[in-house]
């Protein structure tokens, strides 16, 4: 719900939109007012410095407005950003009075409702950074009804914040993926029932290993996630002021039904400055080391990464904001507002499916020695925290063949993704003979297996099946992939046995089945869809015929998404 009294006295106060007929006829330029609540922070990444902000809009007049453009301009008017066309429709959110936030078709402002703009503006660096940042709107109106007229105002303007607090690494050394950062991310959109943004700057930590993965085979069990029960550290000096530590662990994939303050999960919540907290949630359960009124020093271990409250795998939350679970004044989600933070130092050890190697196109090569300072790290970036965020970070990336071994098998995934399966087998080929012993997940083996054989290339991946099979010979899934093309190269047999080992597992319900499934294109409803379709298609093998026509793999190859 976005209901923030402020806001709508403000904007709607008694007798502030005309409905007469005779003020719609005086009405040349809609009466649409624009606030920036929170002055944004200049905060620098990769990719320059950036300002994450909201643009609260309220259409006072009495017709409905179309926005089809929303510029940044900067102090002199020259244009910084524009967002139009499907990018407005994707960063704007539309509410009536008392109504939910919710993403339109189109950016309609109806007479009396108001909308938030969700705004991300680069610049280059901090020097580039405008002192005062204006807003103007290109919107389309009728006036008179049956006459469309187009009209631009400017509306409320803002002046960047100062910059953002600096704090240690929350996590120990380790590869480490982030998640739920961008414009459009859950966190970003979290507008709570006070109109506030706690988790604005929020980034979730998923640990990631040399091949990207973040856990082993099987998804379902916590302990099967690399980041599970590895250690949490406090960002700064501070005092805690809540904690909690009894929650039991959710199973993965699966979200029990809570409210507030349960979805934070074990949690803890330490003052690091004065109005500023920062928060660590999920937390494992009987692993939190500390207890409100505790003096903590940076670097302290708080407790360790679980995977409870609002939280469907192990992972770490961690946001810094501006008010405190023990305030006692969340009762409706009141957290405060978002606030950014930089680390001192980390390493930007990946941005593509393999840490380690950088891609353009399909070709990949080692990263070189990437070291960031003062920044916070992107969507979907892998880092490494070295020596605390303190001192010169020892180089620990893998070196020689093994390095290169690692960037044809980045290459290969994304010669799979291409459907270019003859290459991506080529590259597997050359990882495996740089590094033999590399070690390279089965998963990945089964997805080319299964994504070469779904595109014509069964012949060309048999050997690749085989080897997914024989790297983890109790995952039947494996087994299941492995007998597509075996099927499709006549060894009728030997795909028989294969789908009957898979079939015998699926009588024991296992969740991971529709997973794996769903990104191979199959009935992944419930497992008693995938059933009946793997049944039917032993069944037809059985009786001398190919369950794999022209139709059905064209249907796989429709249905089917990269693997995760």
């Amino acid at each position: 719900m976005y209901q923030r009294a402020l806001l709508i006295a403000a904007f709607f106060g008694p007798g502030i939109v005309p409905n007469s007929v005779e003020a719609q006829a005086r009405l040349r330029t809609p009466q649409v007012t624009g606030t920036v609540m929170v002055a944004p922070t200049p905060v620098p990444n990769s990719a320059g410095v950036a300002l994450a902000y909201e643009l609260h809009l309220a259409n006072r007049s009495p017709v409905e407005v179309t926005l089809t453009r929303v510029e940044v301009l900067r102090e002199d008017g020259s244009v910084l950003r524009v967002q139009e066309d499907s990018l407005l429709y994707r960063n704007l959110g539309r509410a009536s009075a008392g109504g939910p936030l919710r993403v339109p078709s189109r950016a309609v402002l109806t007479p009396g409702s108001w909308a938030v703009v969700w705004m991300w503006v680069t610049v280059e660096d901090s020097a580039a950074v405008p002192g005062l940042l204006r807003h103007r709107l290109t919107m389309e109106f009728e006036d008179p009804p049956g006459t469309l007229r187009e009209s631009m105002l400017e509306v409320g303007s803002t002046s960047p914040g100062p910059p953002p607090i600096v704090l240690g690494p929350p996590l120990t050394e380790g590869l480490w993926q982030t998640f739920n950062m961008s414009n459009n991310s859950g966190h970003r959109r979290a507008i709570d029932m006070a109109g506030n943004i706690s988790q604005r700057f929020a980034i979730d930590y998923y640990q990631v290993d040399e091949f990207g993965r973040n856990r082993t085979s099987d998804l379902f069990v916590n302990e099967n996630h690399f980041a599970f029960g590895s250690p949490v550290l406090a960002v700064a000096d501070g005092v805690v002021l809540s904690a909690a530590d009894s929650m039991a662990e959710n199973s993965v994939g699966r979200q029990p039904r809570r409210s507030f303050p349960a979805t934070l999960g074990n949690y803890v919540d330490l003052e690091v400055a004065t109005g500023v907290y920062a928060l660590y949630l999920h937390l494992q359960v009987g692993s939190v080391t500390v207890q409100a009124g505790d003096t903590v020093k940076r670097g302290q271990v708080l407790g360790r990464l679980g995977n409870t409250g609002a939280s469907v795998a192990p992972h770490l939350h961690f946001q810094l904001n501006t008010a405190s679970p023990a305030e006692g004044r969340t009762e409706r989600g009141r957290l405060g507002e978002g606030i950014p933070f930089t680390f001192p130092s980390y390493e930007l050890v990946g941005e593509d499916k393999i840490p380690h190697c950088r891609c353009e196109g399909s070709e990949c090569a080692p990263r070189p020695l990437d070291l960031r300072e003062f920044e916070m790290p992107s969507e979907g970036h892998v880092v490494r925290f070295v020596d605390g965020g303190r001192g010169e970070p020892v180089d620990s990336r893998p070196t020689g063949v093994h390095l290169e071994a690692l960037c044809h098998v980045a290459a290969g995934q994304l010669l799979r993704d291409e459907h270019r399966i003859p290459e991506a087998v080529a590259a597997y080929e050359v990882a495996l003979e740089l590094s033999p012993e590399m070690g390279i997940p089965a998963l990945q083996f089964g997805a080319l297996c299964w994504r070469g054989s779904i595109w014509g290339f069964a012949e060309a991946v048999m050997d690749v099946c085989n080897r997914a099979v024989m790297t983890e010979p109790d995952h039947p899934d494996l087994r299941r992939r492995r007998a597509l093309a075996q099927a499709l190269t006549g060894n009728i047999e030997a795909a028989v046995a294969d789908l009957d080992a898979y079939l015998t597992w699926l009588s024991e319900e296992p969740p991971l089945a529709t997973w794996e499934a769903s990104f191979d294109g199959l009935a992944a409803r419930s497992v008693e869809t995938l059933r009946t379709q793997v049944t039917g298609w032993r069944d037809t093998l059985q009786a001398g015929r190919n369950p794999f026509t022209s139709e059905v793999l064209r249907e796989l190859r429709t249905r089917s998404r990269p693997p995760q």
